[in-house]
């Protein structure tokens, strides 16, 4: 029986994280002293010390949580050599090796287009398709609860079948063992590199390709997909330049609690820093919703207005505070030709309490519909005033200083 996230859970796993090297008594010190300036809204413990260890490190941090919620005590085994590479998934599948010529299926891999944190993605053909796809190949020796999130996103993406949404055409497993899905072929790049490569977009252009991004998320939560880590480089742009929803490695299915809870331990941070919402920096599965991916979608709107990520930090514990903690300076101080309509509904988007942000996709599309049209709504919701926002910034500075005091003791 499982016995969740606990005080009692959270000692065993420190006490096995200072075991084994991951970490030693005074970041222990350091994590615990930042936690209680955050007060309330910190996250935990150990979210705080494994924001600060390497991937390998964090993912076997993880490992251990797993198994001490699950009431089997914390394991003993040592850490990954540095520069190791992880261990082979369990149940005797072998690996195999992946390059152009290869075959998954019936499919014949010709170029990778790209990898990350859960696997790769090569340009394949099929002789049942007429077209090639995007094969997303799971990483050999991935974990169980890899595999797992992987086989989520498939059969979640499957049910979509939205314009803005890159469709997922099939999905399966080879008799060796290898996961992969056959995605549409989307050729124009991602909003991460267009802004990388042009810079920040003119406002109309940029709440018409938020406002599409909008409705598809409004779609896919109606049926009950969360995405959870919306971002430029999870948007791909088609040859028309119109945005598709991509990636959804992090999806979650609504009313899927227990698998969700198994997947996603209490404590772990999903999301990519820069775009995740207070709740999911918090570590709060359990209040992680739509609202969660309109913050998401915010953040993808300011950098693509201003250029930037809506909150800067050399640390990451110093990040997450200010997602946490600190407003979001105003759009318009850095591109002062930003309409003030625009400006306020993505602060309000940015909204630290999921209740003061708009409540679902429909909804800010809605606000950027009347945006594109010229009709200036009476009140944008509770969004803060820019005032407030700089007067609430500045009383956090000092507090910021002695935090990045203890980051760097």
């Amino acid at each position: 029986m499982s016995q969740g996230y606990s005080p009692q859970v959270e000692q065993a796993v420190i006490q096995a994280g200072l075991q084994r090297g991951f970490f030693d008594q005074v970041k222990l010190d350091q994590a615990r002293a930042m936690q209680s300036q955050l007060g309330p809204s910190a996250p935990s413990l150990l979210v705080l010390l494994a924001s600060a260890l390497g991937p390998q490190e964090r993912a076997a941090l993880s490992q251990v949580f797993q198994q001490a919620s699950r009431g089997g005590g914390a394991p003993s085994a040592q850490p990954p050599a540095q520069g190791s590479d992880p261990p082979p998934a369990q149940g005797g599948e072998e690996e195999v090796e992946l390059g152009p010529g290869s075959r998954v299926g019936d499919f014949v891999l010709e170029v990778e287009l790209g990898r990350g944190a859960m696997g790769r993605v090569f340009l394949a053909k099929s002789p049942r398709h007429q077209q090639p796809v995007a094969l997303k190949l799971l990483l050999e020796g991935a974990d169980e609860r890899t595999a797992s999130r992987f086989r989520r996103e498939a059969r979640a993406v499957a049910r979509l079948r939205h314009e803005n949404i890159v469709r997922v055409i099939e999905h399966n497993k080879t008799p060796e063992g290898l996961h992969y899905m056959a995605l549409e072929l989307v050729k124009g790049g991602s909003l991460q590199e267009r802004i990388e490569e042009r810079g920040p977009a003119a406002p109309r252009e940029a709440a018409t390709l938020a406002r599409d991004l909008a409705l598809a998320l409004d779609y896919a939560h109606e049926l009950d997909v969360l995405h959870r880590d919306i971002k430029p480089a999870n948007i791909l742009l088609d040859e028309a330049g119109r945005p598709r929803l991509t990636d959804f490695g992090l999806a979650k299915v609504l009313g899927d609690d227990l698998q969700s809870r198994v997947l996603t331990a209490a404590g772990d941070v999903l999301g990519s820093p820069s775009y995740m919402a207070p709740e999911q920096a918090r570590g709060e599965p359990d209040r992680i919703g739509p609202a969660s991916d309109v913050y998401g979608l915010g953040a993808t709107l300011y950098q693509l207005l201003t250029g930037r990520v809506p909150f800067q930090a050399k640390a990451l514990t110093q990040l997450l505070f200010q997602i946490v903690r600190e407003p979001p300076r105003a759009p318009s101080t850095i591109r002062p030709e930003i309409p003030e309509a625009l400006e306020e509904i993505v602060l309000r988007c940015l909204e630290k309490d999921p209740a003061n942000r708009f409540q679902s996709g429909a909804e800010l599309a809605e606000a950027l519909d009347d945006f594109l049209a010229g009709r200036r709504r009476s009140s944008q919701g509770k969004g803060l005033s820019k005032g407030l926002l700089v007067g609430l910034g500045l009383g956090v500075l000092a507090l910021l200083a002695l935090i990045a005091a203890l980051a760097s003791s």
